[in-house]
């Protein structure tokens, strides 16, 4: 899964310097040393009612987003490959992301860091379960396109207003469609768990006596499974 890693600073020098010291472990603990620094002086002057210098605060700031410019460095591979995995299930939401990054990159994080639990339960899915799998791509790419038409509607007016919401509502359509396919498919893996459970318990109840045996000379001789 991708680690949280994240927020921005961008400054030519602190690039540089986050370069240094993603390969130099010590520019990082010296970073997190002084930010200790400044936080035990900042509850100081909490307790005292004073306010904490201009100066100290920009330093914190300034210090606190270099070390999220090395975490995102660390992690840029993750990054990467959660891209590549979403461009093969969807492309377009892949490109919307990669230009959400040149304009918002803190918003681009923010929903990497949203996704990956998905996009780790899409992988397994597709190895284990490739029918659901299919199931669940297809609504992901309704959701998608829903609210990309629904953002569309909001800024259009008269007819324009009117064709696209008219598209929205078939949209949604097909997406409940696909969404009750997926609760049903669950409803039936949640029916076989209890068929099975059902059974299990049957044939407990007409073997109780012997499995009561069973632990009660298991217990004598020490053990304590059941």
């Amino acid at each position: 899964m991708i680690k949280p890693m994240w927020m921005r600073m961008g400054v030519v020098c602190a690039v540089v310097m986050v370069s240094v010291a993603v390969a130099d472990p010590h520019e990082r603990m010296r970073i997190e040393e002084r930010l200790h620094e400044i936080h035990r002086e900042a509850r100081s002057h909490q307790m005292r009612d004073m306010e904490l210098p201009a100066e100290l605060r920009e330093e914190a700031e300034r210090l606190e987003g270099m070390l999220r410019r090395m975490e995102r460095a660390e992690h840029e591979p993750e990054v990467q490959r959660a891209l590549g995995f979403l461009e093969r299930l969807h492309k377009p939401h892949a490109d919307a992301l990669r230009a959400l990054r040149a304009e918002d990159e803190d918003e681009f994080y923010e929903q990497i860091e949203e996704l990956a639990p998905w996009l780790e339960e899409m992988h397994e899915m597709r190895e284990h379960e490739p029918e659901m799998f299919e199931i669940e791509l297809r609504a992901h790419r309704l959701e998608f396109d829903a609210e990309a038409l629904a953002d569309q509607a909001r800024k259009a007016s008269g007819p324009e207003h009117e064709r696209l919401s008219g598209e929205l509502h078939g949209k949604l359509r097909e997406l409940f469609a696909v969404r009750l396919e997926i609760r049903t498919r669950q409803l039936g893996e949640l029916e076989e768990e209890i068929t099975e459970l059902r059974n299990q318990v049957s044939r407990m109840e007409q073997r109780s006596e012997e499995l009561i045996k069973q632990r009660l000379n298991a217990m004598l001789l020490g053990d304590e499974d059941w």
